[in-house]
């Protein structure tokens, strides 16, 4: 006879953190309103948080002395294409303080660009151990090795195995 256990390994892909740090020099103006997009022009990558790509600071206050006021986002993006792929922060608000209009504030804008490398999937080196004869009701012991020969960091990789008619797992572990 034969015996056919399916089985899928799977992880996820891979996740790159973006950073935005906006700083407000002026001393005397407070940053408005302001808000950052995340732009990915060439594709391949997803916003995963904020999931609209839209991260809002609020107001960035001057800053005294040596220390300038400042505001820092993070954007979550997952790589789904393999390469690198260029990534366009936009950013804007309004301007406010002394001498500048309430009612028609002056707006400010601006951009910064950077790229992340998708690798792709991890590769894997799967060892299957299994016994050369197996009884009916008689459990036995059937061992998985998997080892991530690749660069790409496996991140919460499983494994889904499948075992037809009426097999059964009886025990299942993990070898750090």
């Amino acid at each position: 006879g034969v015996i056919v256990i399916e089985g899928r390994i799977k992880s996820l892909k891979e996740f790159f953190s973006v950073r935005l740090l906006l700083l407000n020099t002026s001393g005397i103006f407070t940053l408005k309103d302001v808000r950052a997009e995340a732009l990915f022009p060439d594709g391949g990558l997803t916003a995963m948080a904020p999931a609209d790509g839209v991260a809002f600071f609020g107001d960035i206050l001057p800053g005294d002395g040596g220390q300038p006021g400042q505001a820092e986002r993070e954007f979550i993006v997952r790589g789904d294409q393999i390469g690198v792929r260029p990534i366009r922060v936009n950013f804007g608000g309004t301007l406010a303080g002394p001498g500048l209009p309430e009612v028609d504030p002056i707006a400010f804008s601006g951009r910064a660009l950077t790229s992340v490398e998708v690798k792709g999937p991890p590769t894997f080196l799967v060892e299957v151990k299994h016994p050369d004869e197996v009884f009916k009701d008689v459990p036995y012991e059937f061992v998985v090795d998997i080892t991530n020969t690749g660069e790409v960091p496996a991140l919460y990789a499983s494994l889904e195995l499948d075992v037809a008619a009426a097999g059964k797992l009886v025990e299942c572990g993990i070898d750090p």
